[in-house]
């Protein structure tokens, strides 16, 4: 039951790459936070979970299965950044996910947010039932 939780949870911030390579077309606030493009999620063994943020919309899937769709925004002028996902297909639809996100300058983005109420905003990443997941930049 808990790795179908942890599962679950991972799938909620992975997509699969549907736009184009062109920063030009990016929404210019979030390609200057750098969290456009396609992620691989390098928290969750054994699985393909890939997110991408393109144009101010996210999509995540497992393999070619879609689990999630939806818009996002972001606040890159708060410390620690905000990222706040509406999506419009999957188990959370029509709620906001009120996540914190990080990206070093290897390339990784790291993700909280909390599973059991992800309308509640994490103070920081590491705390009590706060979930981070990992993602290794797949392409721009």
């Amino acid at each position: 039951m808990r790795r179908i939780v942890c599962l679950s949870a991972g799938a909620l911030l992975c997509a699969v790459a549907l736009g184009s390579d062109s920063p030009k077309e990016y929404d210019n606030r979030a390609e200057e936070s750098g969290i456009e493009g396609t992620w691989r999620c390098t928290t969750a063994s054994g699985h393909s979970l890939v997110l991408t943020f393109h144009s101010g919309e996210f999509t995540s899937a497992v393999g070619n299965a879609v689990l999630w769709r939806g818009s996002y925004r972001i606040d890159p002028g708060r410390n620690p950044l905000f990222l706040d996902k509406m999506p419009t297909y999957g188990p959370y639809k029509g709620v906001t996910v009120k996540c914190l996100y990080q990206i070093d300058g290897g390339g990784a983005l790291r993700i909280a947010y909390i599973f059991l109420d992800p309308e509640q905003r994490p103070q920081w990443f590491p705390g009590e039932g706060v979930v981070v997941e990992t993602y290794k930049r797949v392409r721009k």
